[in-house]
């Protein structure tokens, strides 16, 4: 529920950027859909960016305009 509340706070208002670490850590799977429809929602009405951090898969095809960095050796790479 901790985890929940959190991201509850994150979307609330009108922020410019929000920054996810771990966001699927310890969500059900029935709350992630929810997670990606916020995320989308916020970043087509609201004109919020997003910076995820994750070791998990976000799932390319659920989130609009997902750009993947993959920070390895002390370099940051953008993956095609």
């Amino acid at each position: 529920m901790t985890k929940k509340l959190s991201l509850i706070l994150a979307f609330s208002g009108t922020p410019a950027l929000i920054a996810l670490d771990e966001p699927l850590v310890t969500l059900d799977k029935e709350s992630i859909p929810i997670l990606y429809d916020l995320i989308a929602g916020s970043y087509r009405n609201k004109n919020t960016g997003f910076l995820i951090s994750s070791h998990q898969e976000l799932g390319a095809a659920l989130l609009p305009d997902e750009k993947v960095l993959l920070v390895k050796d002390q370099t940051i790479n953008l993956i095609p």
